[in-house]
């Protein structure tokens, strides 16, 4: 499985940093300004994506939720039928197109979240409160 976060935050080093970011990434203002430039670039006869832009304002994901993700993909919880296919459509630098392997892909903040959220990781120990608990 591939798990594909931009940035992440949380625990100990920089425990308010990532909330206020995400808070901006997910503005109107940072939203409109990669809309406009998203639109630009379309009138180009040959459109390119800004992928540093877009890694940029992406919204951050917290620790915990990378970890309940990760957790869950090790005990074999992430399905396909809970992920679906790998997205593809990406080209090298002399216009053609790279097929990836459909690998377990979980990419990007809102999948991630997702995916902690759907999987319900089976606990036993004095310390678990029932049978199934997050992470």
């Amino acid at each position: 499985i591939v798990v594909g976060p931009s940035v992440i935050y949380g625990g100990k080093r920089f425990p308010t940093f990532g909330k206020v970011y995400r808070a901006f990434v997910e503005s109107f203002i940072a939203k409109a300004y990669v809309g406009g430039n998203d639109a630009l670039r379309g009138l180009s006869q040959a459109p390119l994506e800004d992928w540093v832009e877009k890694s940029l304002f992406s919204s951050p994901v917290e620790v915990e939720k990378v970890a309940g993700a990760l957790s869950a993909a090790a005990l074999g919880l992430v399905t396909r039928e809970m992920v679906g296919d790998r997205k593809q459509g990406f080209f090298d630098l002399q216009g053609k197109p790279i097929e990836y392997d459909n690998v377990l892909c979980v990419d990007g903040t809102q999948e991630i979240e997702r995916v902690d959220k759907e999987a319900v990781i089976p606990r036993n120990g004095a310390n678990a409160s029932s049978e199934t608990n997050k992470v």
